[in-house]
């Protein structure tokens, strides 16, 4: 019994271990996304896009929360606003696409090796 206990405990520690991560990630997402939001240049706008990129690969997935379409829908707004000030060229449009690429490749079910 005292071993199932010890089992339990460090299920239960893991377990905890995960969800505190999990709630960093969380938060470093959101900033990420927040400093996406407020990005008023091109380069500002990569610059987030690619932190996004680094930590999904990462974690090979997105923080817990998170889906791909309501993350698409949040920048689906950005994206409106920055056209319409003439902005989101090409690089940008390259990395958010990189990195919702790399948000399917990671979440497929089928796939059995890391992505890098």
């Amino acid at each position: 019994a005292m071993a199932y206990q010890q089992d339990f405990l460090e299920s239960e520690q893991r377990a905890q271990e995960y969800r505190k991560k999990q709630a960093l990630l969380k938060k470093k997402f959101a900033l990420y996304i927040d400093d996406l939001n407020a990005a008023i240049s091109d380069e500002e706008m990569v610059s987030s896009l690619e932190k996004m990129t680094k930590l999904v690969l990462e974690q090979q997935d997105m923080p817990s929360g998170y889906t791909k379409e309501s993350f698409m829908k949040i920048v689906g707004l950005k994206k409106k606003a920055m056209l319409g000030k003439g902005l989101w060229g090409t690089p940008v449009d390259v990395a958010y696409k990189t990195l919702v690429m790399k948000i399917t490749l990671v979440q497929s079910p089928n796939r059995m090796e890391a992505v890098y």
